[in-house]
């Protein structure tokens, strides 16, 4: 049966060379972005395990997640000892976590394994789409090059303030070259268009709504924001239905919806943990196009701005306030979607002669409510990360783009072409941009390899509480690119390598989880010796330069007993 379909892959992809083609680059672009991190190389001696972009953070967070949270029901938080594991997306954590029990690493499955498959998803599912929406063989290639490549016009602002593209590629909302960068987010897509896949088909069934009810407990569990929008998507749906008069298979549909978006609120996001600390999203209206104007580097408006501020203190409505703000978010809009934006523009005329296609409505929708969302909300703790509604717009807005090229091309023949070559070229300089970063290893991170031996000597340990330095951005005073990944950000890889929870680390991901944690910072920014109290191991990068251990353990001989050193790395047990 294997043999049979991978017959069949090899046999439509020699009968489909430009599509082939097409589909290798867009592999080896998106590979170069997350297959070679976790690995060990050696540059300019510096040898260790290295990390490129945000690889070295946000992944390395989820992999420590996947080494120790699930070790308990409820599950534990794995950067701050004591603490639950609530209001977070660990689905794929918790598969990681079950396929590395086979004997995996859990790096070499999120790193390796988990992308290619992705891929091979997401591709699938692409060319399902398009050609159920066209039958043409042009329009998959249209739309996977949109999916695989299309960024921003962010390169209009690093081009007016510096004088090139480089640097664009990251200086507004994550575009479809840094998907692989958010593994979630990645495996989230393909859920999202399997939602429309089925919608499309509209053939209802007790099969189709379960697989739904799945593909929503899939989306919740993978990306709460997705999660979200999947189900406003498919409550369009279950409108349509409901104006079929189709009861029954609305009745039956919407319980399997609720049962899919239940289950996963229940087992991943502990809410009733979570809900203590307050509502995870916070009424802020046009709070993300406010930087659009009022960042140097980006539209600066000085004066708007000023005027912005002078409205709000008045503390009352006004059609001047209103028309800023909106402006504001035209411009978000417009660079953040990039040629995106003429495929919207293009919707928009269709839909006025309404001569749009039934999947078209139901895309809309879903870019209508991640742009409401992103407009109108905040976030608990990282305020910025109700973005994630956006990325969702921007992904879906690909289609439209894809129907504006297409019909252009069929209707205007030559000048249709030409008009394509420019856009496509437009939408690919953040991509290009992306790709550079990711290619260099002076623009990587890396754990040394004195670190990596230390650190599976403390994996080999009891379980306990392992205490780190709480980060400090000196650290990387007079060092040279590559940098140690301890010295450049506050990040849970002791967690992730060495599969112990740590008292306290990863600030971000603390704000993020909704954990009141000021108890434990104002100890260790005070070097308040109790900190030991609560911890069974102490692991020190750099060995001497840590202010609070200095403080506490004066005659060390006596107090800890020295498990493992390398260099300067020290890994003792407190007694």
């Amino acid at each position: 049966m294997i043999h049979t379909f991978w017959f069949k892959i090899k046999k439509f992809l020699l009968k489909n060379k430009l599509l082939s083609t097409l589909i290798f680059i867009g592999f080896v672009a998106h590979m170069a972005i997350i297959i070679p991190s976790g690995s060990h190389y050696c540059y300019e001696n510096k040898c260790g395990l290295y990390f490129w972009g945000v690889q070295g953070r946000d992944a390395i967070w989820h992999l420590a997640v996947s080494a120790v949270s699930f070790s308990t029901y409820p599950f534990i938080h794995p950067t701050y000892s004591g603490a639950l594991l609530s209001g977070y997306n660990i689905l794929l954590d918790f598969i990681v976590y079950l396929i590395s029990k086979l004997g995996i690493s859990t790096f070499f499955i999120n790193y390796k394994i988990l992308p290619i498959i992705w891929f091979g998803l997401f591709t699938y599912v692409i060319y399902k789409l398009s050609k159920h929406i066209h039958k043409s063989s042009l329009f998959p290639l249209l739309m996977l090059f949109l999916f695989y490549f299309a960024g921003s016009f962010s390169y209009f602002f690093t081009l007016q303030n510096f004088g090139t593209i480089w640097g664009s590629g990251g200086l507004l909302s994550m575009q479809s070259m840094l998907t692989l960068t958010n593994l979630q987010l990645a495996f989230s897509y393909v859920a999202l268009i399997a939602i429309l896949l089925i919608i499309l088909k509209n053939k209802l069934s007790v099969r189709n709504s379960i697989l739904l009810g799945i593909l929503v407990f899939i989306q919740l569990g993978l990306k709460f924001y997705g999660g979200v929008i999947s189900c406003l998507i498919i409550g369009m749906y279950l409108v349509e239905i409901l104006i079929q008069k189709k009861y029954r298979f609305f009745l039956l549909y919407s319980f399997m919806i609720l049962v899919g978006s239940i289950c996963p609120i229940l087992l991943f996001y502990n809410p009733f943990d979570s809900l203590k600390t307050g509502s995870a999203l916070i009424l802020s209206p046009f709070a993300h196009a406010h930087a659009m104007i009022e960042e140097p580097t980006l539209f600066y408006l000085k004066d708007m701005t000023n005027a912005r501020y002078f409205l709000y203190a008045q503390n009352k409505f006004s059609l001047r306030l209103l028309g800023i703000e909106s402006f504001s978010a035209l411009l978000f809009l417009f660079f953040n979607l990039g040629t995106r934006f003429f495929g919207l523009c293009y919707f928009f005329i269709r839909l006025i002669r309404k001569k749009i296609l039934r999947i078209e409505l139901y895309v809309f929708g879903g870019v209508v409510i991640g742009i409401l969302l992103t407009m109108l909300f905040i976030q608990k703790g990282d305020w910025w990360n109700t973005i994630q509604f956006f990325y969702y717009s921007i992904f879906l807005s690909n289609i439209f783009l894809a129907q504006f090229i297409y019909i252009l091309i069929k209707k205007a023949k030559k000048t249709g072409v030409i008009i394509t070559i420019l856009l496509l070229l437009l939408t690919v300089v953040c991509s290009i941009d992306v790709l550079k970063n990711f290619i260099f290893f002076k623009s990587a991170v890396y754990i040394p390899d004195s670190e990596v031996k230390v650190l599976f000597e403390l994996k080999k340990q009891k379980p306990g509480i392992v205490y780190v330095p709480y980060y400090n951005s000196k650290t990387k005073t007079g060092l040279s690119a590559p940098l140690p990944l301890f010295s450049v950000l506050d990040t849970a890889y002791v967690s992730a390598l060495s599969n112990k929870k740590l008292y306290y680390a990863d600030e971000i991901m603390l704000l993020v989880t909704g954990l009141n944690y000021n108890k434990k910072k104002e100890l260790l920014k005070k070097n308040n010796c109790h900190v030991f109290d609560e911890v069974d191991y102490i692991y020190l990068p750099q060995y001497g330069n840590d202010q609070l251990f200095n403080n506490c353990f004066y005659n060390k001989e006596t107090v800890l007993k020295l498990l493992q050193k390398d260099g300067s790395v020290y890994l003792f047990k407190n007694k």
